[in-house]
């Protein structure tokens, strides 16, 4: 993504789940609003993107971007760092989606291993996993592992695991300041709202 070209973007959209969402400026009102830039979809406000709560009937054909000024008088500046981290989590589903494909090859035939430290596993688990439900089990319950490692990860960085409460840990943007992606909301509970917003896979 360019940050240039996406710098008043705050999402990718709940209902189309095809386009980044825009904070827009009305040319004939002046009025503030967000639109999707894929299906057109306009919300009056980035809580009302957020609840996939979108206006009836898009009704603003000319608009411009605002100015950072105008963003920040409507108090919409800490929605801005949103697209951040919807591209990390998308960054994480990806990463996990490879491995779990990788793992899922290397029960097939005779499929090179060299990638894996257990191999003598993997053949193992060749001769258990036989049909095609026993792989859908299988990969039901490492799909939901790496979840589950992830939102641990995010847990440790939140300051919410007790073992990290001695620590401080952050996630910046670098090229935004160095901004950090934990301002204006918890990272665990912005991925499993993404989670349930755009699923696993």
């Amino acid at each position: 993504m360019n940050n240039e070209n996406y710098e008043n973007a705050v999402g990718w959209c709940p209902l189309c789940k095809q386009g980044w969402i825009w904070i827009v400026k009305d040319i004939k009102t002046h009025k503030l609003f967000l639109q999707c830039q894929e299906c057109q979809l306009e919300f009056d406000s980035p809580t009302k993107m957020i609840e996939s709560k979108a206006r009836r009937e898009p009704c603003t054909m000319d608009w411009l971007v605002p100015t950072i000024d105008e963003v920040k008088e409507m108090q919409w500046d800490k929605y801005l760092l949103m697209v951040e981290r919807e591209l990390l989590f998308m960054q994480f589903i990806w990463m996990k989606n490879q491995w779990l494909e990788t793992s899922l090859e290397s029960l097939e035939g005779n499929t090179d291993l060299t990638w894996s430290s257990c191999g003598e596993e993997y053949q193992k688990l060749k001769h258990l996993l036989k049909t095609k439900k026993d792989k859908e089990v299988y990969e039901k319950v490492v799909n939901e592992l790496i979840v589950k490692t992830i939102h641990s990860i995010l847990e440790a960085i939140d300051d919410e695991d007790d073992f990290a409460g001695a620590y401080i840990y952050d996630l910046v943007v670098k090229n935004n300041n160095n901004k950090s992606l934990k301002e204006n909301g918890v990272l665990r509970k912005s991925f499993q709202k993404h989670i349930e917003t755009f699923g696993d896979h």
